[in-house]
């Protein structure tokens, strides 16, 4: 039962490290994005506090391709704008099972929520007893900070996971993101994760609570 709530446990990081790799839709440009255009308009004038709503997604959607067609070397970005398009531009990228998914900054560090259903996850059946407790949610938080290793690869520094309110030793988190971190290059820390390069970019980072996207020179 031991290996297969592992399994569970590691599944649930997976796909939160999913939906952080989706952090601003930047891959994905125009085959998404639209949907979110067509529905609701692109609306005059900026919201001075964002909220998270698919109105928030499609401004932001605008700022992205403004900053893609521009020569400014960064972007920055507030947590509700990235939940926004993480909620509402992203259909068929957040990874089924996962809902809610937010992000929220703090300084230099951000934190990653969202629910998952444990209905939708292979593993559950091996789980035996612990199957029949489980919420029909799951709650998941994963803290840490995005940054690069090296000149190049951006990571996701993994400094702690909850499930349900409870956290997952410190000790246990190398061994969770083992298997997302197939191709790593050597020397990355064992609590890091690699989050796929983007053409266009050099990388993103946190700073004074805001998602920095930097523009390659």
């Amino acid at each position: 039962m031991g290996k297969a709530l592992k399994r569970f446990v590691t599944r649930t990081v997976v796909l939160l490290v999913a939906v952080v790799a989706a952090y601003v839709g930047w891959r994905w440009g125009g085959a998404v994005f639209p949907r979110v255009e067509a529905k609701l308009g692109i609306g005059e004038g900026v919201v001075a506090e964002p909220q998270v709503t698919a109105e928030t997604a499609a401004l932001v959607t605008e700022r992205i391709r403004e900053f893609q067609a521009s020569d400014e070397p960064e972007l920055r970005l507030e947590s509700a704008e990235v939940s926004s398009l993480l909620r509402y531009a992203a259909p068929g990228i957040v990874p089924a099972g996962v809902l809610d998914p937010g992000v929220s900054f703090n300084g230099d560090r951000m934190e990653i929520r969202a629910r998952v259903v444990p209905g939708g996850i292979a593993d559950l059946s091996q789980l035996g007893a612990v199957a029949a407790i489980l919420p029909d949610t799951v709650d998941v938080v994963v803290e840490g900070s995005l940054g690069l290793f090296g000149d190049a690869q951006p990571m996701l520094l993994v400094e702690g996971i909850e499930l349900q309110g409870w956290p997952v030793p410190a000790a246990a988190v190398p061994e969770i993101l083992a298997a997302f971190r197939r191709g790593a290059p050597p020397g990355m820390p064992a609590s890091a994760v690699p989050v796929p390069a983007v053409g266009g970019l050099k990388g993103t980072h946190i700073e004074n609570g805001k998602l920095v996207v930097v523009r390659a020179q």
